[in-house]
């Protein structure tokens, strides 16, 4: 599907017209410092007022000669001794975000589901360039796998998933697992991936006018890649040649989204694998539209219709 084939959700015709108005440079002008202050100062105009869940826990530990920080999420409502749990990556183009940044968004996926949200922080670019955040998104996926009783959590029953570039980690994570043989991953929730950061800028549409445009997507892959190879798997999921054995996914994917072509081809490239993959298209939205349910209201409906998948996924 092409974007001229959909309609732009009204909603979000509205906003983009109010950020175009507005003006000011855009992120890839701006140093990576700047750019980090200025995505955190945006959190509270894109998303609704934070939801109340259960509670909320930082916590700080070392595994595989890694600090990694975390922030758990536990729903509202009676739960049973052991849950389930998503371990979950932040989105920001491996430069941008935070615990914080997507803290309105957890909430939110963590009541919808009833699962544990556990949100991780990775190292980000330039300062800490790949391949440290796939480093960090697997220690911390060992630790809560390896810790799952101490957590609360149903060892049976944990996933991994991730928004934008988090989604891209939360593949690699599923690829690391399969390809050691492991099963601790019962599915994937992977909103709108990064697949293919090999992709000449040309090759992703629509490049320009929905938020995200091709110079900011080039500004975070260089960041990011700093001179490594992007075909290689661990960067780019959907160049991996052998994806059968995977757990099954929950994508998540928009008609106005550069990154659509390359999340719908990962999508097909898993089903001829034999890996169980439910779609969620969402024809007339943009890119991050997830966390800016303040001015969208589809995405409010959509966060509870993608925590609805996930809880059935995790078989609650």
């Amino acid at each position: 599907m092409k974007p001229a084939e959909h309609t732009l959700n009204a909603d979000t015709r509205a906003l983009l017209d109010l950020l175009a108005n507005a003006g000011g440079p855009s992120l890839e002008e701006m140093l990576p410092a700047d750019a980090r202050a200025f995505f955190a100062a945006g959190r509270d105009f894109f998303a609704r007022d934070q939801e109340q869940v259960s509670s909320v826990e930082d916590i700080c530990v070392e595994h595989q000669g890694r600090s990694l920080e975390m922030r758990i999420y536990r729903p509202v409502g009676t739960a049973p001794e052991m849950m389930p749990g998503l371990v979950y990556f932040h989105g920001g183009g491996w430069v941008l975000g935070d615990l914080d940044s997507q803290d309105p968004l957890c909430r939110k996926l963590c009541n919808a589901s009833g699962v544990v949200i556990l949100s991780v922080q990775y190292g980000h670019a330039p300062e800490a360039p790949y391949p440290a955040a796939v480093d960090d998104a697997s220690a911390a996926f060992d630790y809560i796998c390896t810790n799952a009783t101490q957590l609360g959590l149903d060892e049976r029953r944990i996933a991994v998933g991730g928004e934008s570039a988090g989604g891209t980690l939360a593949a690699v994570v599923a690829q690391t697992e399969g390809r050691l043989g492991a099963t601790r991953i019962r599915c994937q929730l992977l909103l709108y991936p990064v697949t293919d950061l090999s992709r000449a800028d040309g090759q992703r549409q629509p490049s320009d006018g929905y938020f995200v445009t091709a110079k900011m997507l080039r500004w975070m892959i260089d960041l990011y890649l700093a001179g490594a190879d992007p075909a290689d798997p661990r960067v780019s999921p959907l160049l991996e040649q052998d994806l059968t054995g995977l757990p099954p996914a929950i994508m998540v994917l928009c008609g106005f989204d550069p990154l659509l072509s390359e999340g719908m081809e990962y999508r097909d490239r898993l089903a001829d694998a034999g890996v169980t993959v439910t779609t969620k298209l969402y024809p007339g939205q943009i890119h991050a539209f997830l966390t800016m349910d303040r001015h969208i209201l589809e995405a409010h409906d959509a966060i509870l219709e993608i925590g609805g998948l996930l809880r059935q996924s995790l078989s609650l």
